[in-house]
């Protein structure tokens, strides 16, 4: 389709994971594009693609003059979706994060709230140096870098829960997942770390700080709470840009941050990170 080089980076404004579903979907014709403008009044796009698995409506717009028959026109599209007990697929709708009013919209049909938030991105450049420290914390040299190991699981538990404790509370998100499903989160780990994609540092036999990395994406970067602002964190994220950057090929490194976790964002945009892609996912709950 001629207008796939207009549409993809509308789409891209909400994440670039988004930008490569659609892609593969416009490739085997499993996306009807139900509204595309450029024009004065209105410059943005909803789509709808379908997989055997699941559907997922996409709506970007950088502008829009008339929200209300938008939205009628939306809801209208969703219907068939919406309203059949036929319809066992997951039902996703994921919208560009300044949209309010479709926001709003999404979730007044019915979808709740995944996640809002931020891609974040690095692009590719020279090794970073580790920052000093505070006055107050222990030598860099004394941390140790280690990969992951089974009988680091409790370890990691401990620290994973602590870390995204405030975050998980903010966001009504469970506060135990970790813990309640320790299986799970120790094949994530294992999975990672046979990719050399897990580091963990340990000071004085405990563990205060990981990352778990994924292709281009920083997954997670955790820090115990006992151990934040003393200059950790910093040295963890050059740690793993360094890590990263050695990849022959990358040129970019990708993190999601939450809308709400702000002190989060502005430590990664100290750190030379730039907003990419603003998100706000749902998912369709039946019955709600």
């Amino acid at each position: 389709m001629d207008d796939n080089m207009n549409i993809l980076p509308l789409i891209g404004l909400i994440s670039t994971g988004a930008e490569s579903f659609v892609r593969e979907a416009l490739a085997s014709q499993r996306v009807s594009i139900d509204f595309f403008e450029n024009s004065a009044l209105n410059h943005g796009i909803f789509c709808v693609a379908e997989h055997p698995e699941c559907v997922i409506a996409y709506a970007a717009f950088r502008k829009y003059s008339d929200p209300d028959s938008l939205c009628e026109a939306m809801r209208e599209r969703m219907r068939p979706y919406l309203h059949n007990a036929d319809e066992t697929r997951e039902i996703c709708f994921n919208v560009y994060g300044r949209n309010s009013e479709i926001i709003a919209f999404a979730r007044e049909l019915g979808f709740a709230s995944d996640m809002e938030g931020y891609e974040l991105k690095l692009e590719r450049s020279e090794p970073s140096e580790s920052s000093e420290l505070s006055e107050h914390a222990p030598s860099a040299a004394e941390l140790v870098e280690r990969g992951f190991t089974s009988e680091m699981l409790e370890s990691f538990i401990h620290l994973f829960e602590r870390a995204y404790a405030a975050l998980n509370e903010a966001n009504g998100w469970p506060t135990d997942g970790f813990r309640s499903q320790p299986g799970s989160f120790l094949q994530r780990l294992h999975s990672r770390e046979q990719a050399g994609q897990v580091r963990s540092f340990w000071l004085g036999g405990r563990l205060v700080g990981a990352y778990v990395i994924a292709g281009t994406h920083i997954r997670d970067l955790v820090i115990d709470p006992a151990y934040q602002n003393r200059g950790f964190g910093r040295i963890l994220l050059n740690s793993c840009i360094n890590r990263m950057s050695s990849v022959p090929g990358q040129e970019t490194i990708l993190l999601r941050v939450a809308k709400s976790n702000a002190g989060a964002k502005r430590f990664y945009e100290r750190n030379r990170f730039t907003e990419q892609a603003c998100f706000a996912e749902h998912t369709f709950r039946k019955g709600g």
